[in-house]
């Protein structure tokens, strides 16, 4: 359960810790004057001896206080992968696009704190301030559209590109990445949706695009990425999970390099994608936040 009031949580813990501190100040039995409902379950209670009776004020003070702590840990939200599925990386989107504010910083950090090993950011010019104010240690990946022109800031700031939908930008990747750095991890979008507007390449072209890039010096390919088409459910969306898979199969055989990496499924319907193979998931809004009404968040 989830309190999204501090002032209702703290009303609510405070009652037992009020009751231990009154209790505390009472020396007998009789001059217990809390009015409880049931006087059976009291006596029951206080029957357990003098030695239970000393120590419950102390246990209802303690217990006041670890649930305020408890409560106050973040993140809150709990994200439950498939059973008999280990093998999936969650990449935690903090992009703008993903609320009605930005993830600050200090919600990066806690979000690390508790666990969390993957940063996931739409744009580039965002990462930027986030990636130099967080100092915690996470891997980065931009899970957004890449325009040509900002692939030199996207070589230098990201471990992982899941959006490389050209041949343009996979050389610029390529060539701009700093030497001193490991190789680029990099997955192909392919859109799958045949709605306009969409980035990615085809399923026709996804081939030719393999070549290319395995080609390169400086980054190396790990798989494909897609965007589900925006549907009512999540079971809506599980072909184009399939269609994923399928493609990568495909692929992998007639080029012969491995793409052990299927990046596909958001908030709405990542179990969906983990059921149909999906190693990496991105989810921003089931972690931080709700997503204003008529926008697709994470």
């Amino acid at each position: 359960m989830s309190f999204q009031s501090p002032l209702l949580l703290l009303g609510l813990l405070a009652i037992p810790m009020l009751i231990g501190l009154y209790l505390s100040s009472q020396r007998r039995r009789r001059a217990y004057a809390v009015r409880f409902t049931n006087l059976a379950l009291l006596n029951q209670v206080m029957g357990k001896g003098p030695g239970f009776r000393r120590h419950l004020p102390a246990i209802l003070f303690i217990a006041g206080i670890a649930g305020l702590l408890l409560s106050m840990s973040r993140p809150q939200a709990t994200i439950r992968i498939p059973k008999g599925q280990t093998n999936v990386m969650l990449a935690v989107d903090v992009s703008g696009s993903m609320a009605a504010t930005d993830v600050q910083p200090t919600r990066i950090e806690a979000a690390i704190a508790a666990g969390v090993t993957d940063i996931g950011e739409n744009r580039v010019q965002e990462a930027r301030g986030k990636h130099a104010q967080v100092r915690s240690v996470a891997t980065w990946h931009l899970v957004g559209h890449l325009q040509t022109n900002k692939a030199a800031q996207a070589a230098a700031l990201f471990d992982a590109v899941h959006s490389v939908d050209g041949e343009r930008v996979a050389r610029a990747l390529a060539e701009r990445r700093p030497a001193e750095r490991e190789p680029l991890a990099a997955l192909i979008e392919v859109e799958l949706t045949g709605q306009p507007g969409r980035s990615g390449v085809t399923e026709d072209g996804a081939e030719r695009l393999v070549r290319v890039v395995v080609g390169l010096p400086g980054i190396h390919l790990m798989g494909l990425m897609t965007i589900a088409p925006k549907v009512d459910t999540p079971e809506q969306a599980r072909p184009a999970f399939v269609r994923l898979k399928h493609l990568r199969d495909r692929l992998e055989q007639a080029c012969g390099w491995p793409l052990p990496e299927l990046s596909m499924g958001m908030s709405d319907d990542f179990e969906v994608a983990v059921e149909e193979g999906a190693t990496m998931v991105r989810i921003g809004r089931t972690i931080f936040s709700s997503a204003p009404a008529g926008r697709q968040a994470p």
